[in-house]
C-alpha cells in the first residue's frame, strides 16, 4: 500500500512525517524565544526612557514607614509621586541633566505632619474672663475688670468660675 510519493517506503514517509512534526515544534518554540526576548528589551528599553526624577534626596536616614524596610538613604521623586528608595550608591543612575538634588547630610525625613484638629472655644454660661492689657495689671485694673465682668454674668447658685486672661496685643 502506497502512502503518498512514488519510491518512497512507508517508513522513510513515517520518518519524513515525524522530522516534520519535530521541525515545526522547533520553529513555534524558536518564535516563542524570540517574542520573550523582544519583549524582555522593550521592557528593559522602556525603563530606561522613563523621565528622570524631579528630585533626589540623599545621603540621609529617611524614615518610609515599611515595617520590612524602615529607612532608607536615598528617596527619588518625580511630580507628586515617589519613583525609587534604595541606597546612594544605586541612585546615580536615575539622575538626569534637570534632577534637583538636596544632600541630607545624614539628618533625618520623615513624612508629612497632618494635624487637622480643633479646639473648639465654647464657654460655658457661668464662666467669664477677665482681660488686661499687661500681664501684670494694677489693682484699679483688677477691679475694674472685676466689676465689667460680674455685669455680664448671670446671678445664681452658678457662681462665676475665675479665669484671669491678659492681651498681649
Amino acid at each position: 500500500m502506497a502512502i503518498g510519493r512514488p519510491g518512497v517506503s512507508a517508513q522513510q514517509e513515517v520518518i519524513h512525517f515525524f522530522v516534520t512534526v519535530l521541525r515545526e515544534r522547533e520553529m513555534v518554540r524558536m518564535q516563542s524565544v524570540c517574542l520573550v526576548a523582544v519583549l524582555a528589551i522593550s521592557a528593559f528599553v522602556a525603563s530606561a526612557q522613563q523621565a528622570a526624577p524631579d528630585l533626589i534626596l540623599f545621603d540621609g536616614k529617611i524614615f518610609t514607614g515599611d515595617v520590612a524596610r524602615p529607612y532608607v538613604q536615598v528617596l527619588a521623586i518625580r511630580g507628586e509621586r515617589i519613583v525609587a528608595t534604595c541606597d546612594t550608591d544605586k541612585i546615580r543612575a536615575l539622575t538626569g541633566p534637570h534632577t534637583r538634588q538636596i544632600d541630607l547630610g545624614g539628618r533625618t525625613v520623615i513624612r508629612g505632619i497632618n494635624d487637622a484638629h480643633y479646639h473648639l472655644g465654647v464657654t460655658p454660661s457661668n464662666e467669664f474672663y477677665l482681660r488686661f492689657k499687661s500681664p501684670d495689671p494694677t489693682l484699679a485694673e483688677v477691679s475694674e475688670a472685676i466689676r465689667a465682668a460680674t455685669c455680664l454674668c448671670h446671678s445664681g447658685p452658678d457662681f462665676p468660675s475665675r479665669t484671669i486672661a491678659h492681651d498681649a496685643s
